[in-house]
């Protein structure tokens, strides 16, 4: 349970202590920290005094009974993609054009005198290769002249 709601708290005093012509609406905390309550009852027939039950599971208000559920990790982006990433791939004009079951298969070449490429590759859900990654590499596969 929760915290015995519309129930006057007597701290320092037992259920005997509360005001009989009212008892059920005072309790007592036995252990607040384990939610362990003592709720105020009676008075019992040929009593003037109110009597105490425990009850356990309640939770102070501003404590809550458990933690919230961990948040679920963000879903994974594609690697960061690198220049070796150009190998094996084909050039295409456009990656929108490329055969959206094997996008990664392809690149558009955005400026290749400045060696800027785009590599192309789908979200998951989508039907076309419509994602590009841009980058800038050297080719690796060009020729090294030592001078």
């Amino acid at each position: 349970g929760v915290l015995p709601l519309g129930r006057t708290e007597i701290p320092d005093k037992s259920c005997r202590k509360a005001d009989s012509g009212d008892c059920s609406s005072f309790f007592k905390w036995k252990d607040a920290a384990s939610g362990v309550a003592r709720l105020c009852h009676g008075p019992k027939p040929g009593s003037s005094k109110c009597s105490g039950q425990l009850v356990s599971g309640c939770a102070l208000p501003s404590v809550p009974p458990f933690a919230p559920p961990p948040t679920p990790p963000p879903p994974s982006a594609p690697p960061p993609l690198t220049c070796s990433d150009l190998a094996g791939r084909v050039e295409i004009n456009k990656c929108k054009k490329a055969d959206s079951e094997a996008c990664h298969d392809y690149y558009e070449v955005k400026n290749a005198a400045k060696h800027k490429y785009k590599l192309c590759y789908a979200e998951e859900g989508e039907s076309k290769c419509v994602r590009m990654k841009s980058m800038t590499c050297l080719p690796t596969n060009a020729p090294t002249t030592i001078v």
